[in-house]
Parts: structure tokens; sequence; C-alpha cells
């Protein structure tokens, strides 16, 4: 939640990863990790697009589970 905050939307966070990753993901994508599981090829993704945005997000804070 906290990445979607930070750009404000899920299709913003959408936009953003589709232009730097060069995917075709949909808002439905986000909608569905964001009650389901989040793959961690996508966690690596977020991880990236935050930081270079400014965001201080790490793996184990979106994969928790992971950690334990």
């Amino acid at each position: 939640q906290k990445i979607i905050n930070h750009f404000g939307s899920q299709a913003n966070l959408r936009r953003a990863l589709n232009a730097h990753f060069n995917l075709n993901l949909r808002t439905a994508h986000i909608y569905y990790w964001m009650n389901t599981n989040l793959p961690s090829k996508r966690a690596k993704q977020l991880v990236t697009i935050s930081n270079l945005n400014g965001l201080d997000i790490t793996l184990k804070d979106l994969l928790p589970d992971l950690f334990e």
C-alpha cells in the first residue's frame, strides 16, 4: 500500500512499471497482487522502481514471509 500511495494510484504504479520494464500490465494485476500474493519477480521490480522514485522499500517489506 505504501508504494501505491507514493505513486498516487494503482494505475500510476502500473504505468511506471510498464514504462520502466517495458511490460504490458493492467491495473487489475496490481489489484490482484494486493489481494493475493505478490510474485517475487514483480517484488524485485517494485523495489527497483520505488527506489528510483525516492521511496525506500525492500524485498523484506514486500515479502515478509520469506524472511521469517
